[in-house]
């Protein structure tokens, strides 16, 4: 399963599911999403999950220290 969190926003009418994960530069955003580890456990666990889902998108932050 890939390392990160799940948050949680229970508010409103609809639920807000996120992922985050963090790395040290994009280039290791990008090995990352290319490991294969774990990929058949991810795989059945996202197919459970995306009958849930209604859209999405990707958002890159910088961690200010």
């Amino acid at each position: 399963m890939p390392v990160g969190r799940g948050l949680t926003d229970l508010t409103g009418r609809y639920f807000t599911f996120v992922w985050e994960s963090t790395h040290k530069s994009v280039a290791d955003w990008e090995a990352s999403t290319k490991d294969t580890g774990g990929a058949e456990e991810w795989g059945r666990w996202y197919q459970r999950f995306a009958p849930l889902i209604d859209g999405g998108h990707r958002e890159m932050f910088t961690v200010v220290d």
